[in-house]
């Protein structure tokens, strides 16, 4: 009887190291991936948040009296534009209704806009506050009318992130 000697079944040294390079491509797709993923997320947030808090100025002023809206216009509307321009400043949602009920309500806590534009808005920041916005306010009923119709355009911009993020909205309150 004749013993066979069984062959050592395994892998040779090219091929593991093949197995390894294929390794390593394949998880440096997935860390790119990853990678990417990452940086588009973070500049949607950022562009979430910029509109969030541009929905949440336009939401605050709504819920003013009409009557604050008229005495707000009226207070701060300059030369035949028939507009008023202010810039007002904060960090998060939570400055947000404050900043507003303080600008509209108390006519305080904002700066008089000229230019209306993000460099100004930049320039002009007091605090270093993160987000800047641009509230304009016209009216646009005729001067007959016994109605006043104001149209409200608010920019609200990212001010860490060159302006790059923006956000805009426009709406009416009559009454």
């Amino acid at each position: 009887m004749k013993l066979r000697r069984k062959k050592k079944r395994g892998s040779s040294i090219v091929e593991v190291i093949a197995a390894i390079a294929i390794l390593v491509i394949s998880l440096e797709a997935i860390t790119m991936s990853f990678s990417t993923s990452a940086k588009i997320w973070q500049k949607h947030d950022k562009k979430l948040d910029t509109s969030t808090l541009n929905q949440t100025i336009c939401q605050n002023i709504r819920q003013r009296d009409k009557r604050v809206i008229r005495d707000f216009y009226l207070d701060n509307a300059a030369g035949t534009e028939k507009s008023a321009k202010i810039y007002i400043y904060f960090n998060n949602y939570d400055d947000v209704v404050g900043v507003v009920k303080s600008a509209v309500e108390d006519g305080t806590g904002f700066i008089t806009a000229s230019a209306a534009d993000y460099e100004e808005c930049k320039t002009i920041r007091p605090g270093g506050e993160k987000y800047g916005a641009l509230i304009t306010v016209a009216d646009t009923s005729s001067d007959d009318s016994y109605y006043a119709l104001y149209k409200f355009e608010v920019k609200v911009w990212n001010l860490h992130d060159a302006g790059n993020y923006e956000a805009a909205s426009t709406f009416y309150i009559g009454g």
